[in-house]
């Protein structure tokens, strides 16, 4: 089998839950047989203004170095005007009008062909694991219009969620993932909640939807707690004295009422464990985001800011539970990542987070303060709940592994080569 696999998802900041299945389904296709050419590229262009490119996990599985791919760099004039590009505007030499009509002309277009055509030689498929970029799959499938297209759509948060974006985040997204639509044979979710949102917004077939769970890494296991201590000590933390939340940049990750629901557990004592939270405190202009400045001065909230991926296993494990109450999940790598530490999970019900938490998470409703605030305080005083929990999240999350989750995307390639 020779697969092509298109890896721009890796090409941000910091690692997420899509950039990690990138990294770990690669991983597992290099240890089988059956995947005897791997190449990797990404798309240039989706983000012009990142030049360090973020490929250190590939190196680190042994995978190979992606290669740059160009799409047709033309630029909406509607957003830019005759202004240039920030990535232009150093040389620029050419209103934008003129560069888009060079950029469009024949001797360029045939050059891009020509560069795709000797990358892709030989490929049987085509995998995105991220919505495409419109422009560069319309270029793709004008040179090689027989060769099948597979692409994983792990939600649609922006269709769903629009006051959560500017208005034309929201438009741009819409238009890959309806490019996305057009241009592929296949579709993958990591869940049923995703796949009846994708199928719901855009009348996709479903005998071309496929649900393959993600897994977690085997970073996350039960770390003894001396081990585990030594690591908190950084941030004078101490084994099982504190709950954990995620992602506070991201207002479905419900952090603001987790923290009230907090204060109202802890009361004026502080023989309590403490509230750490883990992930970007400041917005895109470099200040923290209003919604927890009142936060900022109770020395019982830890505010850590984003880790390295290496540390994050022990924070999971030292904690009393993982509160998850996220208004919308496509899939909840959270979840797994915490039951395979052997940690408790506080949990919402909301998008995938019933399927993935099967039985073997706490559930509460996300946008009451008292029943969140009921669950921090269950699982502090009941240990006999807290040993349950651990118990059968850990069973739980052994029926979910990257191994498994290559082979059933593997029998989805099968359906179209």
């Amino acid at each position: 089998m020779k697969v092509a696999f298109d890896v721009t998802a890796l090409v941000i900041y910091y690692f997420t839950g899509v950039q990690r299945y990138v990294v770990e389904l690669l991983a597992e296709y290099k240890r089988v047989p059956e995947v005897e050419s791997l190449k990797l590229f990404y798309n240039s262009v989706k983000f012009p203004n990142f030049s360090d490119l973020n490929f250190r996990e590939l190196s680190q599985a042994g995978l190979p170095k992606p290669t740059k791919i160009r799409g047709p760099l033309y630029f909406d004039q509607k957003n830019f005007g005759e202004k240039y590009p920030p990535f232009l505007a150093k040389n620029a030499s050419l209103s934008v009008s003129a560069y888009n009509r060079f950029v469009r002309s024949q001797a360029v277009l045939g050059y891009l062909r020509g560069r795709y055509r000797k990358f892709f030689k030989e490929t049987q498929l085509v995998h995105f694991p991220y919505h495409c970029a419109p422009e560069q799959l319309r270029q793709f499938t004008g040179i090689f219009p027989d060769c099948p297209r597979v692409a994983t759509i792990h939600d649609i948060v922006p269709v769903l969620f629009p006051e959560q974006f500017k208005p034309l985040q929201v438009k741009s997204f819409t238009e890959a993932i309806q490019a996305t639509v057009e241009g592929c044979h296949g579709f993958i979710t990591a869940s049923e909640s995703s796949k009846k949102d994708f199928v719901r917004h855009f009348s996709v077939p479903e005998n071309k939807m496929f649900v393959i769970h993600h897994a977690v890494n085997p970073s996350f296991y039960p770390i003894p707690e001396p081990k585990c201590q030594k690591i908190l000590e950084t941030w004078q933390l101490k084994y099982k004295s504190y709950f954990l939340s995620l992602s506070p940049e991201d207002p479905r990750k419900n952090v603001p009422r987790i923290l009230a629901a907090y204060l109202k557990f802890a009361g004026g004592a502080q023989d309590v464990p403490k509230m750490v939270v883990m992930g970007r405190l400041k917005n895109k202009k470099g200040t923290v985001i209003d919604s927890y400045k009142p936060f900022l001065n109770d020395p019982r909230i830890v505010f850590l800011g984003e880790m390295d991926s290496n540390l994050v296993p022990y924070l999971f494990n030292g904690a009393v539970a993982l509160v998850f109450p996220s208004l919308y999940e496509g899939f909840g790598l959270p979840v797994l990542e915490a039951m395979q530490s052997g940690t408790p999970v506080i949990s919402s019900r909301e998008g995938s987070l019933a399927e993935i938490g099967g039985d073997a998470a706490y559930f509460v409703d996300p946008y009451q303060v008292s029943s969140l605030e009921e669950a921090m305080r269950r699982i502090f005083e009941d240990k006999g709940l807290c040993e349950v929990l651990s118990r059968k999240g850990l069973e739980y999350a052994g029926n979910f592994s990257w191994e498994k989750t290559a082979s059933e995307t593997l029998d989805v390639y099968r359906k179209f080569i």
